[in-house]
């Protein structure tokens, strides 16, 4: 299960741009604020030398300004790519793996992994193996299903803003629509325009409306850009 990971590190802007502490506040620095500032509307080009050097010369004259040690070519690449380093005893142990799998698949003398193990080997070597199971709402896998219980007196503003509070789904720009329509679209602004007069509105006056914006306890669709596809919304009020 992707709960079992780590979440990408993301650094707040505030931080990285007033008070920075670590080489990669300087690294993100350089990348978000000045590459912007220096070369607006240009992509950076994270696989051109060119432009790591330069990201990397910025890092580099923060670092030194703020008395921050640690920032090197090869750590801007680690930063700048999200790259996890591995080194030859990784791909060691990961070829044994596979040879040991090779000999129990080919000589039945074993039973086989399923399709998670850990290595331990710091301290001493151990091996641990579990099985993943799938997510039952995992987005990636084909949508998911959210179901809120809510207060008829909640606005569609606060309802949008606490999907965007959801620590599951995490949304930023939320459109919703129903059965009967748009309850609320993001994007073209000209057709956000038109439906922003229903932010302040209550979820009650919504479904009482003639013709009603949505109907409690229908299915709702929800898309938004962090979503990699479509989310089922079913409101209901308690």
């Amino acid at each position: 299960s992707w709960d079992a990971s780590p979440p990408q590190v993301n650094f707040p802007l505030c931080t990285i741009a007033e008070t920075p502490r670590l080489p990669e506040h300087c690294i993100e620095y350089a990348l978000v604020v000045l590459w912007d500032k220096s070369f607006p509307g240009k992509k950076l080009n994270s696989d051109s030398p060119a432009d790591m050097k330069w990201v990397f010369e910025q890092a580099k004259e923060r670092a030194d300004a703020f008395g921050i040690p640690g920032v090197t070519y090869q750590h801007t690449l680690g930063v700048v790519k999200r790259i996890i380093p591995a080194i030859a005893s990784t791909n060691a142990l990961i070829s044994a793996a596979l040879v040991g799998e090779a000999i129990k698949i080919s000589t039945y003398c074993g039973p086989v992994l399923n399709n998670y193990m850990m290595y331990m080997g710091q301290t001493g070597v151990y091996t641990h193996t579990f099985d993943y199971d799938k997510k039952p709402d995992c987005m990636v896998c084909g949508g998911a299903k959210l179901e809120l219980t809510v207060s008829p007196s909640m606005t569609l503003q606060e309802l949008l803003d606490s999907l965007g509070k959801n620590p599951t789904f995490q949304l930023t720009r939320p459109s919703v629509t129903g059965s009967s329509g748009v309850v609320f679209i993001q994007n073209p602004k000209p057709m956000r325009v038109q439906h922003e007069y229903k932010l302040p509105m209550t979820l009650e006056a919504l479904t009482k409306a003639q013709p009603p914006v949505f109907v409690a306890g229908e299915d709702l669709l929800v898309t938004d850009p962090a979503l990699p596809t479509k989310l089922t919304l079913r409101i209901k009020f308690g």
